[in-house]
Protein backbone atom coordinates (compact mmCIF):
# COMPACT_ATOMS: atom_id res chain seq x y z
CA UNK A 1 0.00 0.00 0.00
CA UNK A 2 0.99 3.69 -0.90
CA UNK A 3 2.30 5.89 2.19
CA UNK A 4 -0.44 7.45 3.68
CA UNK A 5 1.47 10.40 5.27
CA UNK A 6 4.91 12.02 5.27
CA UNK A 7 6.23 10.54 8.38
CA UNK A 8 5.25 6.95 7.21
CA UNK A 9 6.82 8.03 3.39
CA UNK A 10 10.41 8.99 5.34
CA UNK A 11 10.67 5.95 7.42
CA UNK A 12 10.18 3.60 4.23
CA UNK A 13 13.06 5.68 2.71
CA UNK A 14 15.47 4.91 5.12
CA UNK A 15 14.69 0.91 5.30
CA UNK A 16 15.22 0.62 1.62
CA UNK A 17 18.41 3.13 1.94
CA UNK A 18 19.41 0.11 4.80
CA UNK A 19 18.82 -2.45 2.48
CA UNK A 20 20.12 -1.25 -0.27
CA UNK A 21 23.29 -0.53 2.08
CA UNK A 22 23.42 -4.00 2.06
CA UNK A 23 23.22 -5.30 -1.55
CA UNK A 24 25.79 -3.37 -1.99
CA UNK A 25 27.72 -4.91 0.37
CA UNK A 26 26.92 -8.37 -1.00
CA UNK A 27 28.29 -6.87 -4.58
CA UNK A 28 31.68 -5.73 -3.30
CA UNK A 29 32.23 -8.74 -1.66
CA UNK A 30 31.21 -10.58 -5.13
CA UNK A 31 33.44 -8.17 -7.14
CA UNK A 32 36.69 -9.51 -5.89
CA UNK A 33 36.36 -12.92 -6.70
CA UNK A 34 38.57 -13.33 -10.15
CA UNK A 35 36.66 -14.93 -12.09
CA UNK A 36 35.26 -13.77 -15.28
CA UNK A 37 32.46 -11.91 -15.32
CA UNK A 38 30.76 -13.78 -12.15
CA UNK A 39 30.62 -9.96 -10.12
CA UNK A 40 28.73 -8.83 -13.23
CA UNK A 41 26.08 -12.30 -12.95
CA UNK A 42 25.89 -11.20 -9.14
CA UNK A 43 25.09 -7.75 -9.25
CA UNK A 44 22.13 -8.07 -12.20
CA UNK A 45 20.82 -11.61 -9.27
CA UNK A 46 20.99 -8.50 -6.99
CA UNK A 47 19.55 -6.16 -8.51
CA UNK A 48 16.90 -8.50 -9.78
CA UNK A 49 16.31 -8.91 -6.02
CA UNK A 50 16.67 -5.33 -4.95
CA UNK A 51 14.78 -3.21 -6.94
CA UNK A 52 11.28 -5.16 -7.16
CA UNK A 53 11.49 -5.14 -3.25
CA UNK A 54 11.95 -1.40 -3.04
CA UNK A 55 9.09 -1.28 -5.11
CA UNK A 56 6.69 -3.10 -3.02
CA UNK A 57 8.21 -0.90 0.43
CA UNK A 58 6.89 1.70 -1.07
CA UNK A 59 3.39 0.10 -2.71
CA UNK A 60 4.35 0.62 -6.03
CA UNK A 61 5.19 -3.22 -7.45
CA UNK A 62 3.32 -4.00 -10.17
CA UNK A 63 0.67 -6.35 -8.06
CA UNK A 64 0.23 -3.78 -5.79
CA UNK A 65 -0.81 -1.32 -8.42
CA UNK A 66 -3.50 -3.55 -10.25
CA UNK A 67 -5.12 -3.33 -6.74
CA UNK A 68 -6.07 -0.04 -6.59
CA UNK A 69 -8.96 1.63 -8.36
CA UNK A 70 -8.65 2.49 -12.05
CA UNK A 71 -8.84 6.13 -11.71
CA UNK A 72 -6.17 6.43 -9.12
CA UNK A 73 -3.69 3.77 -10.76
CA UNK A 74 -4.22 5.96 -13.79
CA UNK A 75 -3.04 8.93 -12.05
CA UNK A 76 -0.12 6.96 -10.85
CA UNK A 77 0.76 6.33 -14.16
CA UNK A 78 0.34 9.82 -15.23
CA UNK A 79 2.77 10.94 -12.47
CA UNK A 80 5.52 8.10 -12.77
CA UNK A 81 5.25 9.07 -16.86
CA UNK A 82 6.21 12.54 -15.48
CA UNK A 83 9.98 11.79 -13.68
CA UNK A 84 10.67 9.63 -16.71
CA UNK A 85 11.04 6.43 -14.77
CA UNK A 86 11.81 3.00 -16.06
CA UNK A 87 11.73 1.44 -13.08
CA UNK A 88 8.83 2.29 -10.78
CA UNK A 89 6.20 0.10 -10.97
CA UNK A 90 7.43 -2.13 -13.69
CA UNK A 91 8.17 -5.74 -14.00
CA UNK A 92 12.24 -6.06 -13.47
CA UNK A 93 13.84 -8.29 -16.19
CA UNK A 94 17.36 -8.88 -16.92
CA UNK A 95 17.18 -6.74 -20.15
CA UNK A 96 16.43 -4.00 -17.32
CA UNK A 97 19.13 -4.46 -15.38
CA UNK A 98 21.40 -4.72 -17.87
CA UNK A 99 20.63 -1.45 -19.47
CA UNK A 100 20.71 -0.01 -16.01
CA UNK A 101 24.45 -1.68 -15.85
CA UNK A 102 25.28 0.46 -19.32
CA UNK A 103 24.81 3.61 -17.22
CA UNK A 104 27.34 2.80 -15.17
CA UNK A 105 29.25 1.41 -17.90
CA UNK A 106 32.87 2.35 -17.59
CA UNK A 107 33.12 1.99 -13.88
CA UNK A 108 31.86 -1.86 -14.37
CA UNK A 109 34.53 -2.33 -17.24
CA UNK A 110 37.19 -0.75 -14.86
CA UNK A 111 36.07 -3.24 -11.99
CA UNK A 112 36.31 -5.89 -14.24
CA UNK A 113 40.29 -5.17 -14.82
CA UNK A 114 41.28 -3.86 -11.46
CA UNK A 115 39.95 -6.88 -9.80
CA UNK A 116 42.87 -9.14 -11.06
CA UNK A 117 45.39 -6.61 -9.45
CA UNK A 118 46.24 -8.34 -6.24
CA UNK A 119 45.10 -6.82 -3.21
CA UNK A 120 45.33 -2.74 -4.64
CA UNK A 121 43.03 -3.87 -7.48
CA UNK A 122 40.89 -6.01 -5.87
CA UNK A 123 40.05 -3.19 -3.19
CA UNK A 124 39.57 -0.79 -5.66
CA UNK A 125 36.87 -3.48 -7.50
CA UNK A 126 34.94 -3.92 -4.25
CA UNK A 127 35.39 -0.31 -3.93
CA UNK A 128 33.60 0.29 -7.49
CA UNK A 129 30.79 -2.45 -7.38
CA UNK A 130 29.55 -1.11 -4.10
CA UNK A 131 29.03 2.90 -5.47
CA UNK A 132 27.66 1.47 -8.52
CA UNK A 133 25.40 -0.41 -6.72
CA UNK A 134 24.19 1.89 -4.35
CA UNK A 135 24.19 4.61 -7.20
CA UNK A 136 21.56 2.73 -9.05
CA UNK A 137 19.49 1.84 -5.68
CA UNK A 138 19.37 4.80 -4.18
CA UNK A 139 18.04 6.60 -7.52
CA UNK A 140 15.52 3.91 -7.70
CA UNK A 141 14.53 4.69 -4.40
CA UNK A 142 14.41 8.80 -4.79
CA UNK A 143 12.03 7.78 -7.81
CA UNK A 144 9.62 6.02 -5.39
CA UNK A 145 9.95 8.49 -3.10
CA UNK A 146 8.98 11.13 -5.66
CA UNK A 147 5.97 9.19 -6.80
CA UNK A 148 4.59 8.64 -3.28
CA UNK A 149 5.21 12.01 -2.24
CA UNK A 150 2.43 13.18 -5.61
CA UNK A 151 0.47 10.54 -4.42
CA UNK A 152 -0.16 12.19 -0.88
CA UNK A 153 0.15 15.85 -1.93
CA UNK A 154 -2.97 14.49 -4.78
CA UNK A 155 -5.06 12.49 -1.76
CA UNK A 156 -4.97 15.64 0.75
CA UNK A 157 -5.72 17.94 -2.15
CA UNK A 158 -8.78 16.00 -2.90
CA UNK A 159 -9.56 15.51 0.68
CA UNK A 160 -9.58 18.93 0.87
CA UNK A 161 -11.58 20.10 -1.86
CA UNK A 162 -14.24 17.10 -0.86
CA UNK A 163 -14.66 18.80 2.70
CA UNK A 164 -14.71 22.21 1.49
CA UNK A 165 -17.41 21.04 -0.94
CA UNK A 166 -19.03 19.29 2.19
CA UNK A 167 -19.07 22.41 4.40
CA UNK A 168 -20.53 24.54 1.65
CA UNK A 169 -23.36 22.17 1.41
CA UNK A 170 -24.44 22.20 5.04
CA UNK A 171 -24.06 25.73 5.74
CA UNK A 172 -26.80 26.49 3.14
CA UNK A 173 -28.99 23.48 5.18
CA UNK A 174 -32.85 24.64 5.82
CA UNK A 175 -34.52 23.38 9.37
CA UNK A 176 -38.39 23.10 9.80
CA UNK A 177 -39.22 23.97 13.31
CA UNK A 178 -41.79 21.57 14.50
CA UNK A 179 -43.51 21.87 18.25
CA UNK A 180 -44.50 18.83 19.61
CA UNK A 181 -48.03 18.51 20.54
CA UNK A 182 -47.48 16.11 23.20
CA UNK A 183 -44.54 17.69 24.93
CA UNK A 184 -44.10 21.32 23.78
CA UNK A 185 -40.80 20.48 23.00
CA UNK A 186 -39.68 22.54 19.99
CA UNK A 187 -37.38 19.98 17.48
CA UNK A 188 -35.38 21.33 14.72
CA UNK A 189 -35.81 19.10 11.23
CA UNK A 190 -33.65 19.28 8.26
CA UNK A 191 -36.31 20.64 5.57
CA UNK A 192 -35.33 18.10 3.11
CA UNK A 193 -35.54 15.07 5.35
CA UNK A 194 -39.11 16.91 6.38
CA UNK A 195 -40.78 16.76 3.15
CA UNK A 196 -38.83 13.29 1.95
CA UNK A 197 -40.23 11.30 5.40
CA UNK A 198 -43.43 9.39 6.63
CA UNK A 199 -44.31 11.92 8.85
CA UNK A 200 -45.25 9.25 11.17
CA UNK A 201 -41.13 8.12 10.74
CA UNK A 202 -40.10 11.68 12.40
CA UNK A 203 -40.68 11.79 16.25
CA UNK A 204 -40.21 14.58 18.94
CA UNK A 205 -36.70 14.24 20.29
CA UNK A 206 -37.60 14.21 23.78
CA UNK A 207 -40.99 12.47 24.48
CA UNK A 208 -40.50 10.31 20.57
CA UNK A 209 -44.51 11.22 19.84
CA UNK A 210 -44.91 12.32 16.04
CA UNK A 211 -44.15 15.28 15.53
CA UNK A 212 -47.31 17.12 12.94
CA UNK A 213 -47.39 20.44 13.70
CA UNK A 214 -45.04 23.00 11.36
CA UNK A 215 -44.84 25.79 13.34
CA UNK A 216 -42.17 28.06 10.84
CA UNK A 217 -39.24 27.74 8.38
CA UNK A 218 -35.28 29.03 8.72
Amino acid sequence: MIPNTLSELNRIKEECKTMVNKRASASAAAAVVPVPGADVGADVVIMMELLPAINRKFGLSPEQLDQLDSVIKGKIAVIISSIGSELVGKYITKQTITMLLKKVGAKVAVKQVAKYVPFIGQAVSAGISFGAMKYLGNSHIDECYEVCRRVIEMREAESATKATAQNSASSEIKYEFIDCLSCGTKNRIPLDRFLSANKESIKCGKCKSPLRATVSIN
